[in-house]
């Protein structure tokens, strides 16, 4: 599940290039029903770990940059989103 989230998060960084500039440092968040309305995965979003759905309110976290390819889920996010 975690490659499917990041290559679904990276395929919608390409297509909206402009607002999400690629700049290192830089943290982005892009809510999980964003990613479902446009068609980027599908819903249900499921942890890997509990097989119980992610809120579609969640925020997947990414660090432009960062050494990890894996992109944290969170509740809230205080960077950069849409």
């Amino acid at each position: 599940m975690t490659a499917i989230i990041s290559s679904a998060t990276d395929l919608y960084l390409d297509s909206h290039q402009d607002s999400y500039p690629m700049k290192n440092g830089d943290t982005y968040c892009v809510k999980i029903e964003t990613l479902i309305n446009e068609g980027f995965l599908a819903d249900p979003v499921l942890n890997p770990f509990t097989n119980e759905p992610y809120p579609v309110t969640n925020y997947i976290e990414i660090r432009i940059g960062s050494s990890d390819n894996i992109y944290p889920i969170t509740s809230s996010c205080t960077e950069i989103r849409n």
